[in-house]
């Protein structure tokens, strides 16, 4: 989540920047046209590209077989690959380091929701205030010009005129305004408060409120914030000069309102004294006329616009083939025939389970569980890693598919995915839970084992007690473990590369010494035996792991 976050704000960052480019190529058109490329760019702190691209991926098919993303914010990346089981023994675990920063997580997790609470309470605050200017006031004689429906109320309090409100806004005017401006500077300044009305800059102005409130942390927020009333003031002014209005006229008319008013305290209330005043005077008072967007600049931001929507979504939707190109390959590595039937109930209340026997081309469970299958499936070692109703755990399966003898064993567990998303309509999630484990590491004086050779023969023997293999990487080691000892391990060694691996131990096979039909082994123990033969060390730990979680199934399975 965390690399999500920061993922998404560079992405913002870097639209904020090309926003200020256009503006830059935008700086003698309008102050209209610039308003809203900034407009786009606080709008896009709340659309992620990564939403975009969910929408665009979510719009094309999807296989029953994928496991469906326990977080929206990491769809992308869940998406775009297979869950296999490697990923799910390595690459998906909280490391030490991402141990750490869950504590880092937390800690600004609470930061953020000071900040939050602080910001949005100074808004609110503020808001009830202007809103208390209202109450007592009183309906004005005076009427907006250019037939706008907006209600005109005089209020007591000696803050600047403005519109308030988003939807329904209303124009408050100061009592005695009318003893402060002439005829004519009242008239530029409410033609101006009607320019904010017709643009609805309240309302754009409060959008951009939740972005400051949310993302507080960042200042280009702020700059942004300020960008927004600059180009939103200069936009009205030029409107109001436009339409006929004296420059000189317009000027006294701003100057005395700041004289006699206080300016108004949210960006929301749309006020005459905004932004940069020295600035915004000398333009008013020099009167130059803003160009309006040629074709070619209109079809240019258009095409911006669309850009900037229409990737992310043209992204999604092209990683949507590569999802049905993986359930076509699994299609191909489907087994010949197979055949589900729920297993008779045992005579004399005894079970004889088979996991998965694989002989001449069959691969045959007897008497197995839901659970049972896709641990097999998936590569789980632990009941814990799995998720689901009692029932996964004790109605029983047979199972008994056919395949070339020839086919790999890793294949074996991909067409048995796929057998139990047809057959028993199997979806599963991602979730994390906090797992008793094993980590693998580097041991106080260092690895043991040479680097692989170049041109290292074919693998040798992996069972359970002994591992032999001329090149291995370590998440792999990792993973021969936990499937041998039932008991999840986890690589933190941090070794690159492949190694010579020439390891032999005692299994743990769960029986009592007074059990074991002969003398004891006088192999070491998991624990010795890879600290004296590779220089690497086992710990417990618990930590947040990745579990699956049964979200749809059925214990009937779906005719042969």
């Amino acid at each position: 989540m965390l690399s999500q976050l920061i993922d998404h704000l560079w992405q913002s960052t870097l639209f904020v920047g090309a926003a200020w480019l256009i503006t830059l190529a935008l700086r003698k058109n309008r102050a209209h046209a610039r308003y809203w490329v900034w407009l786009s760019a606080s709008v896009k702190f709340v659309i992620p590209f990564s939403l975009l691209v969910w929408i665009g991926t979510n719009a094309s098919w999807r296989t029953a077989s994928e496991v469906a993303p326990s977080e929206w914010m990491a769809v992308v990346d869940q998406l775009s690959k297979p869950f296999t089981a490697p990923a799910l023994a390595a690459d998906t675990v909280i490391t030490r380091q991402a141990a750490n920063q869950s504590y880092f997580l937390v800690i600004a997790l609470a930061l953020w929701a000071c900040g939050f609470l602080v910001v949005a309470l100074q808004w609110l605050v503020r808001w009830r205030r202007v809103r208390s200017f209202a109450r007592p006031a009183a309906i004005s004689q005076i009427r907006p010009t250019r037939g706008i429906p907006v209600q005109v109320i005089s209020s007591p309090a000696l803050f600047e005129p403005g519109v308030f409100g988003l939807f329904r806004p209303v124009f408050l005017l100061p009592e005695g305004i009318v003893q402060r401006l002439n005829s004519a500077q009242l008239d530029v300044i409410i033609a101006h408060e009607m320019c904010h009305v017709r643009r609805m800059d309240n309302l754009t102005a409060a959008i951009h409120m939740v972005v400051e409130a949310i993302f507080w942390f960042h200042p280009l927020v702020w700059w942004l914030g300020a960008r927004l009333v600059d180009e939103r003031e200069r936009a009205c002014d030029e409107e109001v000069l436009l339409g006929g209005g004296d420059p000189s006229v317009y000027a006294e008319g701003i100057l005395n309102v700041c004289k006699f008013y206080l300016e108004s305290p949210l960006p929301c209330v749309s006020g005459v004294t905004g932004s940069n005043l020295k600035r915004r005077i000398e333009t008013i008072m020099k009167n130059r006329i803003a160009h309006k967007l040629n074709f070619p600049k209109r079809v240019a931001l258009t095409i911006a616009g669309l850009a900037a929507i229409t990737v992310p979504v043209v992204i999604g939707i092209t990683n949507a083939p590569s999802l049905r190109a993986q359930s076509a390959a699994a299609a191909k590595v489907q087994f010949e025939v197979a055949t589900v039937k729920l297993s008779p109930p045992p005579e004399g209340g005894l079970l004889n389970i088979n996991l998965g026997a694989f002989q001449t081309g069959r691969l045959t469970f007897t008497n197995v569980t839901l659970s049972d299958l896709v641990k097999y499936a998936y590569g789980l070692v632990s009941d814990e890693q799995l998720a689901g109703p009692d029932w996964i755990r004790r109605t029983r399966f047979d199972v008994v598919a056919k395949a070339s003898p020839e086919t790999p064993r890793d294949q074996l567990s991909l067409m048995t995915r796929e057998l139990l998303a047809q057959r028993l309509h199997l979806v599963l999630r991602r979730e994390q839970k906090v797992l008793p484990h094993l980590v693998l590491l580097v041991g106080n004086r260092g690895a043991k084992m040479p680097l692989a050779k170049q041109d290292a023969p074919a693998p040798g023997t992996q069972t359970r007690g002994r591992i032999v293999h001329p090149s291995l990487p370590m998440p792999v080691l990792a993973q021969l473990l936990s499937r041998f000892e039932r008991q999840i391990v986890v690589d933190l060694t941090s070794l690159e590369g492949r190694f010579e691996v020439n390891l032999e131990w005692a299994p743990d096979l769960g029986l009592s010494p007074a059990d074991l039909a002969g003398p004891p082994s006088d192999r070491p123990s998991l624990f010795a035996a890879v600290q004296e033969q590779l220089g690497l060390k086992l710990e417990s730990r618990r930590s947040p792991l990745e579990v699956l979680v049964v979200e749809q199934a059925t214990n009937v399975p779906e005719s042969n």
